[in-house]
């Protein structure tokens, strides 16, 4: 299929997608995923819209078309509401318009968009992932140590705070892995966008995880020190409160910054651009009498 009617069909998929998931309510996390891994996948179908398309064969042209359309149709079958089942949904689009561009033989040419369509598969967490990696005490530990710092006295039985306003308590919503996960899926939409070198990839994952747990150490100690000097504001800046919101920003802002760093800024940014570089013209010189 020639990229002419590929980007639109995507659009249109993603269209689909993306609305369905804005119907829902409390999936947050996985709308965000979705629109950026669309977001990515239509970036990287433009980059690739000079590419002639490859004949397919029959089979191949059944096979991508069947995938795209049952994405589409899982998806309005189940618009009422969010299941597991549709984190898979973005990837199996993406494989489908893949076979479509280029048949099973040319479907590794588009690794980077598979990958980015995955990003539903990161945020949020696999249930597994958020048990077994939620570091519960070490939160509270660090953040005793940042109020204690702040002058506030405090004292911690296991994942509890103790401080004179009330307890704070580290429940397993307060472990940092919903932040690590969002920036997990920036990290790697910055990683299909752009080419990077092997350090750059471990860098920019790395620093995802980093920041993410850090920054949520910052947010424990603050709640804790709200409980300690302005107990009656501590809801807006808990869960889902009008003021909750700035710690992803914050995340998300110096995350982008430690990338900044890592990438070169704009030079490396500019360099590292991964669209495809446009071939060269073929000549074609006859034989020289003294070559037949």
């Amino acid at each position: 299929m020639h990229s002419s009617l590929l980007v639109p069909l995507a659009a249109a998929v993603a269209c689909l997608q993306v609305g369905m998931t804005l119907r829902w309510e409390g999936v947050v996390e996985h709308q965000g995923a979705v629109a950026v891994g669309w977001f990515g996948a239509l970036w990287l179908l433009l980059e690739r819209r000079r590419a002639q398309g490859v004949r397919l064969h029959l089979a191949e042209a059944i096979l991508g078309a069947s995938l795209v359309g049952c994405a589409c149709a899982v998806t309005l079958v189940t618009w009422e509401g969010y299941r597991a089942a549709h984190r898979l949904l973005p990837l199996v689009a993406g494989l489908g318009l893949g076979l479509l561009a280029s048949g099973v033989r040319g479907l590794p040419q588009h690794g980077r968009l598979l990958a980015v369509l995955g990003a539903a598969l990161l945020s949020p967490l696999p249930s597994v992932v958020r048990e077994r990696a939620a570091f519960l005490e070490p939160t509270a530990a660090a953040a005793k140590i940042l109020v204690q710092l702040a002058g506030t006295p405090v004292a911690r039985e296991g994942v509890l705070l103790i401080v004179d306003g009330g307890t704070v308590e580290v429940t397993p919503l307060c472990s940092g892995l919903k932040l690590v996960g969002q920036l997990g899926v920036l990290a790697l939409l910055l990683l299909c966008l752009f080419r990077t070198t092997a350090r750059q990839k471990v860098g920019v994952v790395l620093a995802a995880v980093l920041v993410g747990f850090s920054v949520n150490v910052g947010r424990v100690a603050f709640l804790t020190l709200i409980a300690a000097h302005s107990p009656d504001d501590f809801a807006l800046w808990d869960g889902e409160g009008l003021r909750s919101n700035v710690f992803p920003l914050v995340g998300t802002l110096l995350a982008a910054s430690v990338w900044w760093f890592l990438l070169g800024g704009v030079r490396g940014l500019r360099g590292a651009s991964s669209g495809p570089q446009p071939p060269t013209a073929a000549r074609y010189t006859t034989p020289s009498p003294s070559s037949l």
